[in-house]
């Protein structure tokens, strides 16, 4: 699979899909290069109960074939990086 890169928003209203559910295991890179934290989890995630990549920050991920991935916000949209490897 060739890598390709996307950048995406994130906002408070509802959660974006960054990894559709059903989808091929893959290796993602995460960047946050907005302004506030961007939250990740399933397609429940909220600001309270998703893991936090706080703005500026990086974050690597293997997922397994099946997992979705969702990113939310708790205030305003940030911008999110995201290198598919």
């Amino acid at each position: 699979m060739p890598c390709s890169g996307q950048q995406m928003e994130a906002g408070a209203a509802e959660a974006v899909v960054i990894n559709p559910e059903g989808s091929i295991g893959l290796r993602l890179i995460l960047s946050n290069k907005g302004s506030v934290s961007v939250f990740l989890g399933g397609k429940d995630v909220m600001a309270v109960s998703g893991f936090e990549l706080e703005k500026k920050e990086r974050l690597e991920l293997v997922l397994k074939p099946g997992d979705a991935l969702y990113a939310i916000t708790d205030e305003d949209t940030t911008t999110l990086h995201i290198l598919r490897i």
